[in-house]
């Protein structure tokens, strides 16, 4: 019998891999702590900024007495259609410029206060914590919006304008104002929905110059309601850029002089008195009173 040799092949043992050096392992911690940070941010703004789930999908507006709320919905729809910067989209509600749609509101409507609260993760909450204040400035043959800050707005086409105080007088370069020229006395005056205050200076004006202190803006506000009692409807006033003065001209023909810096209830509870025990329920002979003096009160008869 032939023998034959077989070898066997003995595994060799693998040579043990040698640690990491501390160099690596810094190396290693380097990467981790830039890395894991800037894909974390990544997957944040992919979320922030493509997820539906931050789509603004509510507009809620409170307060809004006499407010147009769907007018204020299409402004607020308009800048959530604009890109914030040219590249983030602003109907992403981490990105929608409140301060921008502020300003667009103020423009369109004459209101006194604002606000406009993103809450998470869709809604825009619009806030009006006061009753709107609606005032047309006029000048130079010119109608001027003005809000509850005093403030021109924007200048407004007399066509859009409804129920505009007949032949509203003018005034000449040195604050003279002309005749009124009223309808004939048979003919009612109406009073318009809107303030309509009649510079008498006639002096330039522009968007954003301040023509109304705050004392008047309060004082206006509320004149309808005060002389409301007394069956007294404004038709409109006359005063100065930054007057405490003015002069309500009435739908009966006659004005009334008062100071708003004073106080105004007291200067409205004289003019009843007054009324009451000087002047006939007609009125007709009245030119004008004034109360802004305390007590001594001043009527002028036609």
């Amino acid at each position: 019998m032939q023998l034959r040799r077989i070898q066997l092949s003995v595994p060799v043992p693998s040579q043990a891999r040698r640690p990491l050096s501390r160099r690596q392992w810094l190396r290693i911690g380097l990467y981790m702590a830039i890395g894991i940070p800037v894909l974390s941010l990544f997957l944040s703004i992919y979320f922030i900024w493509f997820s539906p789930h931050f789509v603004i999908d509510y507009v809620e507006i409170s307060g809004a007495n006499g407010l147009d709320m769907s007018g204020v919905r299409r402004l607020i729809f308009s800048q959530m259609d604009q890109s914030r910067y040219h590249i983030f989209p602003q109907r992403n509600i981490s990105f929608f410029d409140s301060e921008a749609a502020q300003h667009a509101i103020w423009e369109e409507y004459a209101i006194s206060q604002l606000s406009i609260e993103k809450q998470s993760p869709n809604t825009l909450k619009i806030n009006v914590y006061e009753e709107p204040f609606q005032a047309i400035w006029y000048t130079k043959g010119k109608y001027y919006k003005v809000d509850g800050r005093g403030i021109i707005i924007k200048e407004v086409d007399a066509d859009l304008l409804t129920d505009i105080p007949y032949a509203l007088p003018s005034a000449d370069n040195f604050g003279t104002i002309a005749p009124i020229r009223t309808p004939p006395a048979k003919t009612e005056l109406k009073a318009p929905p809107l303030l309509f205050i009649q510079d008498s200076t006639n002096s330039d004006t522009s968007s954003g110059m301040t023509v109304l202190s705050p004392h008047t803006v309060e004082a206006m506000g509320t004149l309808r309601d005060k002389l409301a009692s007394q069956h007294i409807e404004p038709y409109y006033i006359v005063t100065k850029p930054l007057e405490h003065d003015i002069e309500i001209v009435t739908t009966q023909r006659w004005s009334i002089r008062i100071n708003v810096f004073e106080h105004v209830d007291e200067q409205i509870d004289h003019l009843r008195v007054v009324l009451q025990q000087r002047v006939d329920k007609d009125r007709n002979d009245l030119q004008y009173v004034d109360v802004r003096f305390d007590n001594r009160i001043y009527i002028k008869k036609k």
